[in-house]
C-alpha cells in the first residue's frame, strides 16, 4: 500500500477512529515511561493541591511576560 493511499483511507474513518489511530501512532513516537510520566503525574497534583489551598500566589501569564521582557530589552 503506498503512503498516498494509506492516509486518503485514514481521512475516510469517522473521527472517533481517526482519533484513536493519531493518539496511537504520536504513542509509538513518544512512548510512556511510566516511572517518568508518574513523577510528572504528581508533581502536577502538588502544585494544582498549592494552588488551591493559597500555599503559592499565582503570577499572571501577562505579568510573567512582561517581566521576561523588560528582562531582555534593556
Amino acid at each position: 500500500m503506498k503512503i498516498e493511499e494509506l492516509i486518503n483511507n485514514a481521512e475516510s474513518l469517522p473521527v472517533d477512529i481517526r482519533v484513536k489511530l493519531v493518539e496511537s501512532l504520536l504513542l509509538s513516537l513518544n512512548p510512556k515511561e511510566s516511572k517518568i510520566d508518574k513523577t510528572w503525574a504528581n508533581l502536577a497534583k502538588k502544585r494544582s493541591d498549592d494552588i488551591h489551598s493559597a500555599r503559592v500566589e499565582t503570577i499572571s501569564g501577562e505579568d510573567v511576560f512582561s517581566k521576561v521582557w523588560n528582562k531582555f530589552n534593556k
